[in-house]
């Protein structure tokens, strides 16, 4: 059995959307500047098209999507993304798994999950979220976020013991 699995990882989905004064607080600020001094020569909306266009047509069994949806995981971010969501095909066929810049700032993951609902097979706050299993024949895939908010200047993720328990049951 050959089972194609396309995975793409940190999209960082450009280009950012008009932001307003309030957006510009504490780690937001500092990812902002981030955004300007490099990352936005590196994600070019364009090419996201034309990826996007490949996959549909190559329409692999599954895609794996991965980490940093968003740059700063404002509103607007997440409601962009549901927009590129859209253009697959085969909406049934993704799994979404959000990184720490989905999860910028304290309540930014739970508003991000609430735009990634259709995507996700449960559809309560990110806390509870994860993991999820994708079946898909014989393979499963599970996915965990070890998405949370964090102080300026640090990138970490955490699985948690929540849903370490809750991956147990689902392993057994």
């Amino acid at each position: 059995m050959t089972f194609l699995l396309a995975h793409l990882s940190d999209i960082h989905l450009p280009p950012l959307p008009a932001l307003q004064r309030r957006d510009f607080f504490g780690k937001r600020l500092i990812g902002y500047l981030n955004w300007k001094r490099g990352r936005e020569r590196l994600h070019s909306a364009k090419i996201l098209q034309k990826l996007t266009a490949d996959l549909n047509a190559q329409n692999p069994d599954h895609i794996a999507l991965t980490g940093d949806l968003t740059n700063l995981a404002l509103g607007a971010e997440f409601e962009r993304m549901q927009g590129w969501l859209r253009a697959f095909t085969f909406a049934e066929k993704l799994s979404i798994i959000p990184g720490n810049h989905d999860a910028y700032v304290d309540g930014a993951l739970d508003e991000g999950v609430g735009f990634l609902a259709d995507w996700l097979p449960r559809k309560p706050k990110a806390a509870d979220a994860f993991p999820y299993v994708h079946e898909r024949g014989k393979i499963a895939l599970i996915g965990l976020s070890s998405a949370i908010a964090t102080p300026p200047f640090i990138a970490a993720g955490e699985i948690g013991a929540e849903q370490l328990h809750r991956l147990a049951n689902i392993l057994n």
